[in-house]
């Protein structure tokens, strides 16, 4: 926790050699609760202020002759990836086994409630009654959650970078007068960006469209659909349109209610409603 607690005043390579470390307890098959304090770490790291910075200086720092592969902030990407996936990508599926996809279910359901529940963290937990995790706070439930808010914030801070800014929940429906980003911003990060972009974008976005697909609870769906505007806004202004169109596809899917018997009364559900909002304010400002 002190360690983490210092994140903001470390300097780059430190920062790397810290988050080396808990990407590779996260990425393990390791114990549970091992993993849920890494990805709680890494939520901490992720919650800084001027977070956008702070990915810059990391990219920065760990980029070069010899390190490009190496890159703890993609290695991060993916490692969080891989947590989405194993919790619910089983609903993506054909050919997965009954059990696994009814497990995956019940997380997706799940995660919904925890999410909308104030708990208190494992970290914060472990810091007070000493190195044994309480009885009941190490589920693949809260490490799901974790992971999804990481990867938002990600994606938040890369954003960031680029002078975007997510759109308010309170913000009403309508074309926008505001440009897609500050351009001085922009104009200030934007090799940066593209390149942190161009290595990240597919496990980001695999992750944020994983959760769209399969979790349709409102209350998580919200920031994880506002992560999702602000980085298809970001490929936008910087013309990475590969990007950006592959993010706006899923919604268009995701936007109506699957397949009905002919006749049948299409029903659109509220996660419907959220996700056709996102789909069509980015048709206004792309």
């Amino acid at each position: 926790g002190s360690v983490v607690a210092g994140f903001g005043g470390v300097l780059g390579p430190q920062v790397a050699n810290v988050l080396i470390m808990l990407d590779t307890m996260v990425s393990r098959e390791g114990a549970a609760w091992q993993r849920q304090l890494a990805l709680e770490c890494l939520q901490e790291w992720c919650s800084q202020e001027c977070f956008g910075d702070k990915i810059k200086a990391l990219y920065v720092s760990w980029s070069g002759v010899g390190q490009d592969d190496r890159n703890p902030l993609v290695s991060l990407s993916l490692s969080l990836e891989r947590v989405v996936q194993r919790s619910v990508g089983a609903l993506l599926q054909a050919s997965a086994p009954p059990a696994a996809i009814q497990q995956a279910r019940a997380t997706a359901e799940a995660v919904g409630a925890f999410a909308s529940s104030p708990r208190i963290r494992l970290l914060d937990a472990v810091g007070h009654s000493g190195h044994e995790p309480p009885p009941g706070m190490v589920t693949d439930v809260a490490s799901l959650y974790v992971a999804i808010d990481c990867v938002c914030r990600l994606v938040g801070g890369i954003a960031d970078l680029c002078g975007v800014t997510p759109p308010r929940e309170d913000e009403p429906l309508t074309m926008s007068c505001n440009p897609r980003c500050d351009v001085e911003t922009m104009l200030l990060n934007v090799e940066v960006t593209r390149s942190i972009i161009d290595r990240t974008w597919h496990y980001s976005l695999a992750s944020l469209q994983t959760v769209i697909v399969t979790i349709s609870s409102p209350y998580l769906l919200a920031p994880v659909l506002r992560s999702y505007a602000s980085f298809a806004q970001a490929c936008g202004a910087l013309q990475l349109l590969g990007a950006r169109d592959k993010a706006l596809a899923p919604l268009c899917k995701s936007a109506v209610p699957g397949s009905t018997a002919e006749g049948a009364t299409v029903m659109l559900k509220p996660y419907n409603i959220l996700i056709s909002k996102v789909l069509l304010r980015l048709v206004f400002e792309l």
